[in-house]
């Protein structure tokens, strides 16, 4: 299986130089320059991830697909033959693990990383994971300004965690994975 945080890197890459029309001739503005840094930022958050992961010894694939980050519901599509049907996450309220609490870090599309906590007396469920993955970009996009990138699909958001390409409508869970070593949560987020 190809790892997440690579797949979402390589994704970050190509979407976020996705243009709609061609470019206009302005190769210093503000929001190429910004968009090439957090590429690269992107990318080498990713390969540390990508190492730090190696050295867990037991990874535990918790979910893959496609949940939408600003949703309410816990619904994802799924492929029936022919047809994309959307359908809820299996196992929601199953306990994925006893321990009594679990750590996390939203570092894309922002700046700034969240270090977000999960915690639970009698054992932790996935719907409890993806809410508090959820509750933590809330926080994230809380208090931020959001302009239109001329010639881009994406948007220019800035507040308090700095600057980000992609506004909270965009963003996806693809996949949680959980080092059951140390209690740390592996979120890929696409775009």
């Amino acid at each position: 299986m190809k790892h997440p945080l690579l797949a979402a890197a390589a994704f970050v890459l190509v979407a976020a130089c996705s243009r709609k029309v061609p470019p206009s001739p302005s190769p210093s503005s503000s929001a190429s320059a910004g968009l090439e840094a957090t590429v690269r930022r992107s990318e080498s958050l990713a390969s540390a991830k990508k190492e730090a992961r190696k050295r867990c010894p037991r990874v535990a694939a918790l979910y893959a697909g496609s949940l939408a980050v600003a949703a309410r519901d816990y619904k994802h599509s799924v492929r029936r033959g022919a047809d994309d049907v959307d359908e809820e996450i299996s196992g929601l309220d199953r306990v994925v693990t006893t321990a009594k609490r679990l750590h996390f870090t939203l570092d894309y599309p922002f700046e700034k990383p969240f270090e977000g906590t999960v915690t639970s007396g009698s054992g932790i469920t996935l719907r409890v994971i993806i809410d508090a993955v959820r509750a933590g970009f809330r926080k994230l996009y809380e208090g931020t300004s959001e302009s239109e990138i001329p010639g881009m699909y994406n948007k220019d958001v800035s507040g308090p965690y700095g600057r980000a390409f992609h506004a909270i409508g965009d963003l996806v869970i693809e996949g949680i994975d959980l080092c059951e070593a140390d209690g740390a949560l592996d979120i890929a987020i696409g775009s």
